[in-house]
């Protein structure tokens, strides 16, 4: 009787894990996309004729497979498909590992130093832990440096999910000076609440998504000192509340976006740096123009005094 009892045990705890698996996938499978650039890990995705996302996110050899691993299998607070957090926190998960993450906490990972092959440990701002995310915080080793551009003084001496509103909703993400390769994932676009985005002196490469112009409140967006690269989507028209934007030491091309004139003419964007010194970027609008390099020139037109 006690070898069937815990049979039965296992049975069940067996059905309750395959429950939950198919709650969370059917909850995170349509929200999920494809990186924009090529990416050897994602390659049978990006090429396939059909996308099943279900394949991604079972796929712990990608970042994708890796949120939807910790969210299923190791994460603390074992939400539900219906949470209204979950979206928030497999994305934050996401961006985690989509930008060189390692869980220190993972048996599966092998572990070396972050500053050996790039990326950042969990532990380098308390990611992946079981508290809720909006405590996924820890003080910056590079606060002395910050506090000129952020819009949040009293936060600038932090990074990783540093404000949160009374809902428990993420407005304000910084990731800046962490050693971050990788990608900015699409997903982005689900923390919908987020008002400032600061992701600079990173290695972070590819284009930059355009889901960027879906997040409607976010009113600074600092992605300088990178290695993003292609054009700069036209995708901001409806961010009204846009103040401060800096692109500049990239690798993008091409004009700036007829939307991020548009609100510098017409909305409140004060502020706009890019590489636009020159050649690669053709920028009438933007109050900055750096040389890809070091040196940054407040443009003539925007200078007091100018008509």
């Amino acid at each position: 009787y006690p070898l069937k009892s815990q049979s039965n045990n296992i049975d069940q705890g067996l059905n309750d894990k395959e429950f939950r698996s198919d709650d969370l996938m059917n909850a995170l499978a349509p929200i999920v996309a494809l990186p924009a650039q090529p990416r050897s890990e994602y390659k049978m995705y990006q090429e396939a004729a059909n996308f099943v996302p279900e394949d991604l996110l079972y796929d712990t050899n990608t970042p994708h497979g890796k949120a939807f691993d910790f969210i299923l299998n190791r994460d603390k607070r074992k939400l539900s498909g219906d949470d209204k957090h979950l979206f928030q926190r497999f994305v934050l998960t996401l961006i985690f590992y989509a930008m060189g993450g390692t869980d220190e906490n993972d048996p599966k990972e092998h572990h070396t130093s972050s500053y050996a092959r790039g990326g950042w440990e969990s532990d380098s701002v308390h990611f992946l832990t079981g508290l809720h995310e909006c405590h996924w915080v820890k003080k910056s080793l590079e606060d002395h440096f910050w506090g000129i551009l952020s819009i949040e003084s009293e936060s600038d001496q932090r990074v990783g999910v540093t404000k949160c509103n009374n809902d428990m909703e993420v407005i304000e993400l910084r990731l800046a000076d962490l050693n971050l390769v990788g990608f900015l994932p699409e997903e982005i676009k689900w923390l919908s609440t987020l008002e400032s985005l600061d992701m600079q002196n990173n290695h972070l490469a590819g284009p930059v998504p355009s889901a960027l112009g879906d997040l409607d409140e976010l009113r600074y967006l600092s992605l300088d000192g990178n290695n993003f690269s292609g054009s700069i989507p036209d995708v901001f028209t409806g961010l009204t509340n846009l103040e401060r934007v800096y692109l500049n030491f990239n690798e993008f091309n091409g004009v700036m976006p007829s939307s991020l004139c548009f609100l510098r003419e017409e909305g409140v964007l004060e502020d706009l740096w890019s590489d636009c010194g020159g050649y690669p970027i053709t920028c009438t609008c933007c109050t900055v123009c750096c040389d890809m390099v070091a040196e940054c020139d407040e443009m003539a037109s925007q200078q007091g005094g100018s008509d």
